[in-house]
């Protein structure tokens, strides 16, 4: 990964943030170790956090087709179970960030408005 060879940047991996330091703007953090539960402290001057390439869908694996990776298969929100819409960071897709999440999440909970509407007689097509 390019960034890894950035000599300005510092990967702290499997840890979780428990405190930000700083007054107007981020000069440290306490992190602890998700594994070993050791707490350290890291001075910087800002922060990227990165939870995961892997979708937690373990779930929904009775229900809906996944692929590999665990990713729900969807064609735009609708899976292979009718009446399951899927979006986010769930579905595979090419850019994985929080807006294009929020957006798709909008766009399957009304994908499942108009299906529950549809069953009960009162869609507005």
């Amino acid at each position: 990964m390019r960034a890894e060879k950035n000599d300005k940047l510092e990967f702290v991996w499997d840890s979780a943030v428990k405190e930000i330091r700083g007054e107007g703007g981020v000069e440290g953090l306490k992190i602890e170790n998700v594994k070993t539960g050791a707490e350290s402290e890291l001075d910087c001057a800002g922060l990227f956090v990165f939870i995961g390439y892997d979708p937690a869908t373990e779930t929904f694996a009775p229900l809906v087709e996944r692929d590999d990776r665990g990713f729900i298969k969807a064609a735009g929100t609708v899976t292979s179970k009718q009446g399951v819409f899927a979006g986010g960071d769930c579905v595979r897709k090419s850019l994985f960030q929080v807006v294009t999440a929020c957006a798709e999440g909008a766009e399957a909970a009304f994908a499942a408005v108009k299906f529950v509407e549809k069953i009960k007689g009162e869609a507005y097509e």
